[in-house]
C-alpha cells in the first residue's frame, strides 16, 4: 500500500493510528477541498479552499457564499496551515463571516492561530475556535476543510 493511500486510509478512520512522514498528509492536504460554514450550508452552498505551497509554506485561501432571503451571506479564509500530524492541522490567518441573521449582520473577523482537528471518523478537519459574538451570546460555527477534492456539487460525507 502507498504511504499516501496509507494516509487517506487513516484520516478516514478505517486504520489504527500510525505516525504519517509530513509528506504524506502535506500530499493528501494540497489541492482545491471542499470548505463550508454550516450556516451556508443549510441553505445548499458549498465553498472552495484553494491549497498549494508557495515558498515552502501550505497557503490557503478558501470562498464560500450564498443570497438567502435576499442576503448575500459568506464566509472567506486566507493564511497558512502547519501540518502538526495527521489529524491535526494550524490554520494561521483570517477568517471572515457574515451572516445576515447573526451578529446583527455585521461583518465578524478572526485573527490568529486555530487548530483544525480531525476526530472519530470524520472525513473533514473541523476547526476547534468554534464561537463568535450574536448581540450578547454566542453561537457556534462549524468551519470544516474536506478531505474530498472539490467538485460542482456537495460532499456525500456525514455532517456529525
Amino acid at each position: 500500500m502507498s504511504r499516501l493511500a496509507a494516509a487517506v486510509l487513516l484520516l478516514a478512520g478505517m486504520m489504527p493510528a500510525v505516525t504519517l512522514p509530513t509528506d504524506d498528509v502535506e500530499a493528501l492536504l494540497l489541492g482545491d477541498h471542499v470548505m463550508t460554514l454550516q450556516w451556508l450550508r443549510n441553505h445548499g452552498g458549498i465553498g472552495r479552499a484553494k491549497i498549494h505551497n508557495q515558498d515552502g509554506k501550505i497557503v490557503i485561501d478558501g470562498h464560500q457564499e450564498e443570497k438567502y432571503q435576499g442576503h448575500l451571506n459568506s464566509m472567506s479564509i486566507k493564511g497558512t496551515l502547519r501540518i502538526l500530524g495527521p489529524k491535526e492541522l494550524e490554520f494561521d490567518g483570517t477568517i471572515d463571516t457574515q451572516i445576515n441573521y447573526i451578529n446583527g449582520g455585521a461583518p465578524y473577523r478572526r485573527e490568529g492561530r486555530f487548530l483544525l482537528k480531525v476526530t472519530g471518523k470524520r472525513k473533514y478537519w473541523r476547526m476547534q475556535n468554534m464561537t463568535q459574538p450574536d448581540n450578547g451570546y454566542k453561537v457556534t460555527d462549524y468551519i470544516d476543510l474536506y478531505f474530498e477534492k472539490f467538485r460542482q456539487r456537495a460532499p456525500s460525507a456525514s455532517r456529525h
